[in-house]
C-alpha cells in the first residue's frame, strides 16, 4: 500500500512502510495451545524520508467491569446507610436495621461489644427481659429482695426480672427459678411482650387477620392467647407463611424488631 508524502515545496514522493502486530493468538488441538503469531500491512509513512517498521504489541483480553449501574446505585445505597449504623456488623440483618439503631440509641439495647451487635445471634431469657422493661418502661430499682433462687440482688439482670415477676409479666420456669441463661423461646417472647403492653397501657389494634399456621398445634396453650394477638396486630411474623415455630429460639435482631414498635 502505498500514499504521497507532500513537501514543503509541494513535490510528492511515494514511501511505504511495514507494520508489525505481535499477537498471543492460540488454538486448540492435541492439548497443547497454539503458538503466539505475528500479522503484517503494508501502508504509507506520513512524514520522514524513508520506510520503516511500527511495532504495537497485543498483550491478550482487555478486563471488563461487569458491575451493572443498579448494583453499584444499591452498594452506594448500603454504604450511606452503614455509615449511620452504630454496629459494624447491623448489615447482616439488614431488615431490622432502623430497630436496632432505634433501640441502642435510646439505650434499650447495647451490643455484644462496643462494635458489634452480633444480630442473628440468639437472645436469653435475662437479655430478652433486660430490654422488654426498658422498652415499656416499667423497670424498677426499688426490689432489694430476689423472687427467684437464680437471679439474686447484685446481677447484672436483678432489677429487670425482678420488675417483670413483680407486674406479672414473667412466671420463671417452676421451682423458684428463672433460667436467665436459657435461651428463650418465640412462644415465650410473645407472652411477655403481650403481657407488658398491656400493662403499659400500649393497645395492640388489629391490622391484620389471623393465620391459620400449620404449626399452631405446637404452640403451648398458655401462648396462644398472645401469639395469636401480636399476629393480628403485625407484631410479630411466622418463620414463613406457613410455620410460626414457637420453640424455636428468638435472635437479637428479632427482638429489637418486635419491641422497636412499642418504643
Amino acid at each position: 500500500m502505498t500514499a504521497s508524502v507532500i513537501g514543503d515545496g509541494g513535490a510528492s514522493t511515494e514511501k511505504s512502510f511495514t507494520i508489525y502486530v505481535a499477537g498471543s493468538n492460540t488454538s486448540s488441538g492435541g492439548g497443547g495451545g497454539g503458538g503466539g503469531g505475528s500479522t503484517s500491512s503494508t501502508g504509507t509513512k506520513n512524514s520522514g524520508s524513508g520506510g520503516g517498521t511500527i511495532y504495537s504489541a497485543n498483550t491478550g483480553a482487555v478486563a471488563t467491569n461487569t458491575t451493572s449501574a443498579a448494583d453499584k446505585v444499591a452498594q452506594l445505597q448500603e454504604e450511606a446507610l452503614a455509615a449511620n449504623d452504630l454496629f459494624k456488623d447491623v448489615s447482616q440483618a439488614a431488615w431490622a436495621r432502623d430497630e436496632i439503631n432505634g433501640l441502642a440509641k435510646a439505650g434499650v439495647i447495647n451490643g455484644k461489644t462496643a462494635e458489634l451487635f452480633a444480630p442473628n445471634d440468639t437472645i436469653t431469657r435475662a437479655e430478652f427481659a433486660k430490654i422488654l422493661m426498658g422498652a415499656f418502661g416499667l423497670a424498677s430499682d426499688a426490689y432489694t429482695t430476689s423472687s427467684f433462687n437464680d437471679v439474686v440482688p447484685g446481677d447484672w439482670c436483678f432489677m429487670y426480672v425482678e420488675s417483670a415477676y413483680n407486674l406479672g409479666i414473667i412466671n420463671g420456669i417452676g421451682a423458684g427459678t428463672f433460667a436467665p441463661n436459657a435461651l428463650i423461646t418465640r412462644q415465650d417472647m410473645a407472652v411477655m411482650v403481650a403481657r407488658a403492653a398491656k400493662i403499659a397501657g400500649k393497645d395492640i389494634a388489629e391490622a391484620a387477620g389471623a393465620k391459620d399456621f400449620a404449626d399452631a398445634a405446637s404452640i403451648a396453650d398458655y401462648a396462644k392467647p398472645s401469639v395469636d394477638t401480636l399476629v393480628k396486630g403485625g407484631i410479630i411474623n411466622g418463620m414463613s407463611d406457613t410455620e410460626f415455630a414457637p420453640l424455636a429460639n428468638a435472635t437479637r435482631a428479632q427482638a429489637a424488631k418486635i419491641l422497636y414498635k412499642f418504643l
